[in-house]
């Protein structure tokens, strides 16, 4: 689902994993992208991997052989066919990329690993405040309010209606940071 927190996500194992790629972890963002021509280029440009001239996926895929990262490709859904093969290639001529997309829908590449992300859990109605802080949706709706209002703190008077608010947002992460 869309706003269910898959960029945050995907951010939070990139930040873990940076250490244990040699060459580093390289974020791209396909979202802004229009054509499937510029996929490859935009890889590069995040990667700091200079192309020059002919195919700029092929080109792509042999500078990226030798390269032990992590590729993040975040919100591949709307030119899925294109990085599915641009990904595949790149993964076949290189043993030790990794690759890590946020998408909508799965690539469909043989031995991908689909996460699929449910809402945040939301407790039930009544709850003591202490229990309520265990839940994703109480905790990222606190969290969000203090970088707003650093004062801001639930108290047993408002735990109530913040979860009838997160219950009401369905538990979908961009809402509830809205």
């Amino acid at each position: 689902s869309s706003g269910i927190g898959k960029t945050r996500l995907a951010l939070a194992v990139a930040r873990q994993r940076v250490a244990l790629h040699g060459h580093g972890v390289w974020w791209v963002d396909l979202g802004a992208l229009r054509t499937a021509d510029q996929i490859a280029p935009a890889i590069a440009q995040d990667a700091g991997i200079p192309l020059g001239d002919g195919d700029a996926a092929t080109l792509l895929r042999r500078a990226l052989a030798l390269r032990d990262t992590l590729l993040v490709l975040d919100n591949c859904e709307h030119l899925i066919a294109e990085v599915c093969r641009i990904a595949a290639a790149a993964l076949a001529g290189a043993p030790k990329l990794r690759l890590l997309a946020t998408s909508l829908e799965s690539l469909k590449m043989a031995g991908e690993q689909v996460l699929r992300l449910d809402p945040l859990a939301v407790p039930p109605t009544p709850m003591p405040l202490e229990l309520a802080r265990c839940f994703g949706a109480i905790q990222l709706l606190e969290q969000r309010a203090q970088a707003v209002d650093q004062h801001f703190c639930l108290s047993q008077a408002t735990v109530n209606p913040a979860i009838d608010l997160c219950r009401q947002l369905d538990g979908v992460a961009l809402a509830i940071e809205m």
